[in-house]
């Protein structure tokens, strides 16, 4: 009877534990707020601030079961200090808004300057397209400067490193912008 009784103390504190973990990642997830391009360009990318320093919680977390309680709290600890000293410095967080462009009332364009990876240097533009839905403001696509080109539209001579007069380059058809998520297309 001792044993039934300890066998469900023990499950209903790891129980508890894990959802009482579950809430704290919960709780540092950033809302999604939409309610200008701007505002829908910072939350966006709190989120990936947010995914960076978040998405190894289930991996990190999921031994926490065999350990002692002070075990536990030490490597909780650690993990949190981790994780939150790389928020704190995320790169993400230098990025800059350059400008907002309302085209319509159904579509917007904010163009932006982010560093692309931790020890970037250089900032590279972007260009955020939303469309209205409602009162929110959804992306619509991310584009990039095309590597090819580097915006100026037209195909380059890999020997000179000098755009070819009149000839599009085939990689942005001439916009000088490429998607991050219609490659192909």
């Amino acid at each position: 009877m001792k044993n039934l009784i300890f066998l469900l103390i023990t499950i209903l504190f790891f129980a508890c534990s894990k959802s009482s973990e579950k809430q704290d990642y919960d709780k540092v997830k950033p809302k999604v707020l939409l309610e200008t391009p701007d505002i829908g360009v910072k939350s966006f990318w709190a989120h990936k601030i947010w995914q960076d320093t978040s998405s190894f919680y289930n991996m990190d977390t999921t031994f926490l079961e065999y350990y002692t309680p002070s075990l536990k709290k030490h490597i909780l600890d650690n993990y949190n200090k981790g994780k939150n000293e790389l928020r704190k410095n995320h790169y993400f967080n230098k990025n800059i808004i350059d400008k907002v462009s309302i085209e319509s009332e159904s579509r917007a364009i904010v163009m932006t300057k982010e560093l692309s990876w931790k020890g970037a240097d250089t900032y590279e533009e972007n260009k955020y397209v939303f469309s209205k839905q409602g009162n929110k403001w959804f992306i619509e696509d991310i584009l990039k400067v095309c590597w090819n080109c580097k915006g100026v539209g037209e195909a380059v001579d890999y020997r000179s490193g000098y755009p070819y007069i009149n000839r599009t380059c085939k990689y942005c058809n001439g916009t000088g912008w490429q998607s991050q998520f219609y490659i192909n297309d």
